[in-house]
């Protein structure tokens, strides 16, 4: 019988110490011969999202040299 990603999601959030109200998926990919990758999606508050805004601010595009 198959596991419902409900299940096994609230118990891998727990594991990892995140905030269970703010996460929104979670990505779990192991691939012979490569590093395991664990991808988070979290919902931002206004705060988060304004310190990422800023971050970005520091950097212009350039574009690409031929």
């Amino acid at each position: 019988m198959a596991v419902m990603s409900e299940k096994i999601g609230k118990e891998l959030v727990s594991i990892l110490g995140l905030p269970p109200s703010s996460v929104t998926g979670i990505t779990l990919r192991c691939e012979s011969g490569r590093p395991a990758e664990v991808a988070v999606t979290l919902l931002l508050s206004a705060n988060q999202a304004h310190e990422i805004c800023e971050v970005v601010r520091r950097y212009e595009l350039v574009d690409a040299q031929e």
